[in-house]
């Protein structure tokens, strides 16, 4: 594959993608209408991660004959603590404590956040071409959440906005270090093991604050049929494959661009 081709195969895969994640935050506000912003987080990517190891399996090479190229624990453990982990943690408790409108616009908020990201962590120069493009997604965010009627601030922010900015900079570092850590890597196992990995990371802190009284438990089944198939939608569609879809469009186009 070429370059070019290369990276319009990124680009459609991206496409997509938006188009998908555009259901992002109306699945999880439905959701959180039912279960506690923790445990939703650790149930999707808890069911997203290993629900991609059976194609993983299946697309294994044959006879051995080529192995992924060995990884330090410590880089799988932060890129599932910090990529997955905390970005779903984060993301969630930031949409429940947000306005829902406010929260999906500040998706335009993300390259800003991904650029300033990847230029203090890994030094990476911002194209310059990319900078009228920014200003206008971060003047588009503005103004699509201002409000001039609204009596006192024009905003309505309500404390989560700050958590999803945070959760931005968690993923857009994991998009950037998943590629440079493990290079040679497929997408999809770059995907199945990190989601798996923050799976259980946020099972375990799950369990650990139902322990002490913090959340819920046991959790609430769904109360209606719609409840399950949002939820399916969400694990099996949005988180499974969405964040292959996501590391796919990095790889190809790069992280700003995704």
């Amino acid at each position: 594959m070429t370059p070019f081709s290369s990276r319009r195969a990124g680009t459609a895969g991206l496409l997509l993608l938006a188009i998908l994640w555009g259901t992002m935050v109306p699945t999880i506000t439905h959701l959180l209408k039912t279960w506690d912003p923790l445990f939703l987080a650790a149930l999707r990517y808890l069911g997203g991660g290993p629900a991609l190891l059976p194609a993983l399996w299946l697309m294994r090479p044959a006879h051995g004959s080529e192995t992924p190229r060995p990884v330090a624990p410590w880089r799988l453990g932060l890129l599932g603590i910090i990529g997955i982990s905390a970005y779903a943690g984060l993301y969630t408790l930031g949409v429940a404590h947000s306005n829902p409108v406010t929260a999906a616009i500040l998706s335009a908020a993300s390259p800003a956040v991904a650029t300033v990201t990847d230029r203090l962590i890994f030094g990476r120069r911002l194209d310059r071409r990319m900078i009228p493009g920014l200003l206008l997604a971060m003047c588009g965010c503005v103004l699509a959440t201002v409000d001039f009627s609204r009596a006192g601030s024009p905003f309505d922010l309500r404390g989560g906005e700050i958590l999803i900015l945070a959760a931005f900079a968690c993923w857009s570092w994991y998009s950037s270090a998943a590629q440079r850590w493990l290079e040679g890597w497929s997408q999809l196992r770059i995907s199945g093991t990190t989601m798996t990995i923050g799976g259980v990371v946020l099972t375990v802190v799950y369990v650990i604050a139902a322990a002490f009284g913090g959340v819920p438990f046991p959790p609430p089944a769904p109360p209606t049929t719609t409840d399950w198939w949002v939820l399916a939608w969400l694990v099996f569609v949005l988180v499974s494959i969405g964040v292959l879809l996501w590391n796919f469009g990095v790889k190809r186009s790069g992280v700003v661009t995704a």
